[in-house]
């Protein structure tokens, strides 16, 4: 009897150690980035920038991209739209699609960067490409603004960032 209580208690304290090292810095890094969502709606703007600028130093893209709305919107900060644009874009580059259409949209709307309706376009491709159902509506938008020409300049360039991007992924 004993020797199965034992036996018992060891197997559940290897479950939980187990269990524990599952959860791994992603894992933590995703319940953080919900404590922030959850603060942001709550109106928290203070503890939202703070693990969203932590999580950003460490380099989490989806944090980068959550400041970039923070100072897109002046949500706990000063509203600083080239900012945001500069961490849309990093994050964009990053691989975000939601960092993907907000860059876009920037660009369409030359919201803290010149308007660019090429480079909007090749975002947003790249955005919808990779989920993004909001660049569907706004790619409309930028279609009847843009030639023939610029329509094929902004499919070129989505396709030479797609392959280097699925290049770097590779890697």
């Amino acid at each position: 009897m004993f020797k199965k209580n034992i036996t018992c208690k060891i197997i559940l304290l290897y479950f939980f150690i187990t269990l524990s090292f599952s959860f791994s810095a992603k894992s933590q890094t995703s319940v953080s980035i919900q404590t922030a969502e959850q603060a942001l709606s709550n109106g928290n703007y203070e503890k939202a920038l703070d693990i969203w600028q932590i999580l950003s130093n460490r380099g989490n893209l989806i944090a980068i991209n959550n400041l970039g709305f923070m100072y897109e919107r002046g949500y706990g900060v000063t509203r600083n739209q080239k900012k945001a644009v500069a961490l849309y874009k990093k994050a964009a580059e990053g691989g975000i699609a939601v960092a993907q259409f907000n860059y876009g949209e920037a660009l369409f709307l030359g919201n803290g960067i010149k308007k660019d309706y090429i480079e909007a376009k090749k975002w947003l491709l790249i955005a919808l490409d990779r989920g993004s159902k909001d660049a569907l509506y706004l790619l409309k938008d930028v279609n009847k603004l843009i030639s023939k020409e610029e329509n094929t300049e902004s499919k070129n360039r989505f396709i030479l960032w797609k392959n280097n991007f699925n290049k770097k992924q590779a890697n």
